[in-house]
Formats: C-alpha cells, sequence, structure tokens
C-alpha cells in the first residue's frame, strides 16, 4: 500500500436522508474538494483505473450491504460512467461457501466487505472514511452511509480522479475525512461488535452494536456524561435498559437488551422532549370511542379517542377521510358531544400515529383543513421513515395514495400547527398526557439492518403501551411480521396487556405474539364483513377461542364508546359480534 502526506479537506456533508430525496434525485458525486499542496512522496504512482476505453477494476459492494449502500453502489457505478463513458463491471462480494475471498482480482472495494482488513475496519469511526490502495484493490471503507456518500463525493472530485489521454486515473492516495451530520458529534460505542449504522427518519442515526454487555452499556453512558450530555431520562422494561442524554444540538437514546446482547445508539438533531408529567385536574370520567369509518374510500381505517380525565383528548390516528370530509366531521362531533361544557373549543392534549398509511393519517388531513382554527393541539406524536425509502416501500397503488397524503400532511404541520410540538419517539421513551402514561415498545429504528423496504411501510407502525386507570393497551397499528418477531425477542412477558388493538385490522399479527398479550378485550379496526371473512384466519381464531378474551369490539359494525379501565356488565353485550349487534352511540356506553 503506497503511503503519502496528502490529506484532503473534507466537506461538510448533510445525512443523505436530511435531503428527503432518492439517489437519482441528491446531489451529484464529485464536486470540488481541495486537496493539501503538499508533494507526493516519490513512490506514491496514481492508480490507473483504465486504458483505452478498458477497465482494469469491477465494483464490488457487501453481499449483505443496506439498502442505503446499495443505492450509493449504483449511484456510484452510473456517476463513474457519466464522468468517464467507461462502465464498470458491478457485483458483489459472495463467495462460494469454504473458498477463501478474492485478494487477486482488481477491483474497487465499496463499503466494508470480506476483502476489506478487519483491523483498518476497528480503527474507524461512524463517521469516518478512507480511500486507498491496498494490493490489486482500491478501498473505498467507511462503516455508515452518510460517510461512504462522502468518500464517494471525494472519489469524483477532479483533483482525485483524473482522465489524462486515454487514461483514467485515482490520485492522492491514501485520503481521508469525516462526515459531517445533521445528528451532531456524538461519541462512538467502543465495545462489542458493530452490525452497522443506518440513517433513519430525518437526521437520525441508528448504530447497532452486537455481543456488548450491561457493564459496557454503563461505560458508555458515562462516556456521554463526559462529553457534556446531560441524562434526561431512563427507563427499565423487562429487564431492559434505556436512557435519554442530550445536549444543545442533539438528542441521544441508548438501550441495553441483555438476552440480545444488543445495544443501540439512537441519536438526532434535537427536537421536543417526551414530557414526562402532564399536569392535569381530574374532573370526568376517562372514556374511549372506536370510529366507524364512513369514508367511500377505505371503511377499514383506524381511529380511536381517548377523553382524559380533564375534559380534553388523545386520539389514536383517526382514519381515512375523503374529499367530501364525512369523517372529520363524524370525529369533531364526537369532540364536541364529549369536551365539557361550555368549554370553547376541544382541547387535544396529543394526536398519536402509527405510521402514514391513508387510512391512518387521512382523517388528521381533512380534519386539519376543516376545523384547524376550532380546536387547541398541543402535541403530535409519530416517527415515519424518511422519504426516499416511503418512494419504494409499497405498491404503485398504495405508495400513490400514501404521497398524496403524506404530503398534505407535512403541509398541514407547516401551514396550521407550525408551533405545536412534535415528539418524534423511539423505542424505550415514556411519556405522559394527562392521566394517561405510555411507553413505546417499538419504532422503525429497531428494524435495522432490515428496513421498511424489506416488508412494507407496516414495518414502520410504532408500538404503544399505554397504562391508564391501572388497566393497560397495546396499540400496534397495522404491526407487520419483522417488527412483531423483533418485540417478542425484546420485550417477551412485558408484552403483556388488558387491551389489545388487533394488528393490521386483523391481517397481520401472530398467535406466539398475541399469546404474549393475552389479552382480556380486544379491539378490532376492520370494515363489518371483515371480521367474518377474516375471523378464521389463525391468530384471529387463537383470540376468538381463547378463554381469557371476554369481549371483541369490531369497530366496523358502528361507532362505540366505553369507560377506562374497561369492566364491562355481563349481560350487557355479545362476546363477538353478530349480525343482530348494532354499538349505541355515547352516551349510551357499550357493555353497560
Amino acid at each position: 500500500m503506497r503511503k503519502t502526506c496528502i490529506m484532503l479537506l473534507a466537506a461538510c456533508l448533510l445525512l443523505a436522508g436530511c435531503k428527503g430525496a432518492s439517489p437519482a434525485e441528491q446531489e451529484p458525486f464529485g464536486e470540488e474538494i481541495p486537496v493539501s499542496a503538499e508533494t507526493p512522496e516519490p513512490d506514491a504512482q496514481p492508480v490507473i483505473l483504465a486504458e483505452n476505453g478498458k477497465a482494469y477494476f469491477s465494483l464490488i459492494r457487501a453481499e449483505n450491504a443496506d439498502n442505503q449502500s446499495v443505492d450509493i453502489a449504483v449511484e456510484f457505478r452510473r456517476t463513474f460512467e457519466e464522468k468517464t463513458g467507461i462502465s464498470l463491471a458491478f457485483g458483489t462480494d459472495w463467495e462460494k461457501p469454504g473458498t477463501a475471498p478474492d485478494m487477486e482480482t482488481k477491483e474497487i472495494l465499496l463499503g466494508v466487505t470480506n476483502r476489506t482488513d478487519p483491523e483498518t475496519v476497528s480503527s474507524l469511526g461512524y463517521r469516518d472514511w478512507k480511500i486507498e490502495e491496498e494490493g490489486n484493490k482500491v478501498v473505498i471503507l467507511a462503516k455508515s452511509p452518510a460517510a461512504l456518500r462522502a468518500a464517494a463525493e471525494a472519489f469524483f472530485t477532479d483533483q482525485v480522479l483524473t482522465m489524462e489521454e486515454n487514461s483514467v486515473t485515482l490520485n492522492h492516495l491514501p485520503l481521508s475525512g469525516t462526515a459531517a451530520l445533521a445528528a451532531g458529534e456524538v461519541p462512538d460505542f467502543p465495545f462489542g461488535t458493530l452490525k452497522g449504522t443506518y440513517e433513519s427518519s430525518g437526521s437520525t442515526v441508528v448504530v447497532r452494536v452486537e455481543k456488548t454487555n450491561a457493564e459496557e452499556f454503563a461505560a458508555y453512558r458515562t462516556m456521554l456524561e463526559d462529553a457534556g450530555f446531560t441524562l434526561y431520562d431512563d427507563n427499565t422494561i423487562d429487564g431492559n435498559l434505556y436512557a435519554t442524554y442530550v445536549n444543545d444540538e442533539t438528542t441521544v437514546n441508548i438501550s441495553h437488551v441483555p438476552g440480545m446482547e444488543l445495544t443501540r445508539v439512537v441519536y438526532e438533531k434535537r427536537g421536543d422532549l417526551c414530557p414526562l408529567t402532564d399536569p392535569y385536574e381530574e374532573k370526568y370520567e376517562t372514556l374511549l370511542t372506536g370510529m366507524k369509518g364512513e369514508t367511500v374510500v377505505a371503511a377499514e381505517g383506524m381511529g380511536f379517542i381517548i377523553r382524559l380525565a380533564d375534559g380534553s383528548f388523545c386520539i389514536i390516528d383517526g382514519g381515512m377521510g375523503d374529499p367530501d370530509h364525512v369523517d372529520s366531521n363524524k370525529l369533531m362531533n364526537i369532540l364536541r358531544s364529549q369536551m365539557p361544557e361550555g368549554q370553547e373549543k376541544p382541547v387535544i392534549a396529543a394526536w398519536l400515529f402509527s405510521h402514514l398509511h391513508g387510512d391512518h393519517i387521512g382523517v388528521f388531513n381533512c380534519f386539519s383543513l376543516d376545523f384547524h382554527d376550532q380546536i387547541v393541539l398541543e402535541r403530535l406524536v409519530f416517527n415515519f421513515p424518511k422519504e426516499e425509502e416511503v418512494e419504494k416501500s409499497d405498491s404503485p397503488y398504495m405508495l400513490d395514495d400514501t404521497n398524496y397524503r403524506y404530503t398534505q400532511f407535512k403541509k398541514n404541520l407547516e401551514e396550521f400547527y407550525p408551533d405545536v410540538p412534535v415528539l418524534k419517539v423511539h423505542t424505550g421513551n415514556r411519556f405522559q398526557v394527562r392521566n394517561a402514561s405510555f411507553e413505546v415498545l417499538y419504532t422503525l429504528d429497531d428494524l435495522y439492518p432490515k428496513s421498511i423496504l424489506n416488508g412494507g411501510m407496516n414495518e414502520c407502525s410504532i408500538l404503544y403501551k399505554m397504562t391508564l386507570g391501572g388497566q393497560t393497551t397495546l396499540w400496534t397499528g397495522d404491526f407487520a411480521f419483522n417488527a412483531t418477531d423483533l418485540v417478542l425477542e425484546e420485550f417477551g412477558d412485558a408484552l403483556k396487556c388488558d387491551i389489545l388493538q388487533m394488528a393490521h385490522h386483523g391481517i397481520n399479527g401472530t398467535v406466539p405474539f398475541y399469546s404474549r398479550v393475552d389479552p382480556t378485550y380486544v379491539l378490532w379496526p376492520v370494515w363489518a364483513g371483515g371480521f367474518e371473512s377474516m375471523r378464521n384466519s389463525e391468530q384471529n381464531k387463537w383470540l376468538i377461542d381463547s378463554p381469557n378474551v371476554k369481549h371483541i369490539i369490531v369497530t366496523g359494525v358502528g361507532t362505540w364508546t366505553i369507560r377506562l379501565p374497561y369492566a364491562p356488565l355481563e349481560g350487557t353485550f355479545d362476546r363477538t359480534p353478530t349480525w343482530r349487534t348494532k354499538y349505541p352511540a355515547y352516551p349510551n356506553l357499550l357493555g353497560e
């Protein structure tokens, strides 16, 4: 490997995810980056990549590279061809089992591969990158997609990649630098085995480290404090450890799961923090309403309204909504009928979203257009994926609807609620909404090294566990199968709840998951006919046949309201719906 004193002054680069663009729309590689004027050592000869229109090197990425790194590799190959007119052969580091990695062929290794020196990898921080020649390889090395993109930017600068006469050469090796992240500066986790890093929603960076222990987790907490971070909250769920640290610029959420020997470091630009207390005066009984969607677009949408002890509200999702705004009017009528007498406007203490599919955020959009000036909205709660992953996560039909509604969602936030706090939640976070306590048991950050591209948008459904009046409710949204497997491993018996909202309208969910939740009451947000058509699915049949389930409430039958905590009078309800079932509207309470 040739050594030189030349060092590249790396330009400050934001996370690719912060730009909100697909690889085709991102800034092209190859912006001007200055190189020091020192003279190379005599043996620091350029690396000849191609001559006379023929490439001597192929491009290799890891077989198991994450989706962002794959996109960078595709963009790298396209940029090389655009700049040189030469197409690079493109492959992965896969080798037939039992054979050694290919170290003889001339290759450009992009990211960490099985040809990369482990000591060189371990010497890098999350944001560091380097480009060097090592035998027959040109190694473009980084541990995170953000740093890998920074290295690719450096590779394609005119000072480094040059074309003279009939040759394409790479100059000034080795080069190194550090990517500047919008999430800020956070100490590297120096223990265990780094599985990788991932740029999640917005400016969020997720670092996954395996083969770690509680002592190392505690040592890292000390490192954060030594670096100027202050503890905001810590939490323990089923023996798993969670903590949130902040400084003026950055929020760091760290977790350790002993049973998985797993540590996560999730950090992002500092925003609104989860309220650990929320003072209120208890004046009213707490109610839960399941709103039957009336829209002709999709009656299976999900919307739940909780009237809290001071007369304010907490809303879970909302439903589809449609151009006629029937459901937004219906929601406003519910809020007005249940709000304290004489109060001018309904107070929505928190509006929680599971994920951004249209049948969950659509009513919010219509409601905001119709009633934003007739309510008081105190906070919004969600964690949505970055837009370039949304663009590839579902079928074209689903994406057309999602993109339309998500665009309207962001516009509503900017136009109508610019000063309303937005809680971007992560696993282990807890927050208080009047007399309701919430813990977050899953967000899309936990899915890494997979992403929503591996299982669809439903994989980003947040799992909220609510405690109210001594009774627990598990809000699953459209919880999907990869997420289900993860929370079973991470939380086990801590999933036990009194009330379960069935996953994805009864489409998802599994018997192992539901058996751990082991609910007494079940909320099924499904259209009326969906109950009959899906009641014999394995997981749904398990709930219907469970001797511990006393009542299954299907929202598609009609809008209903119950008191929380829920303790219905025996004989006043059908255990499961029948064609005769008709849920009473407030103030007639279901089960009384």
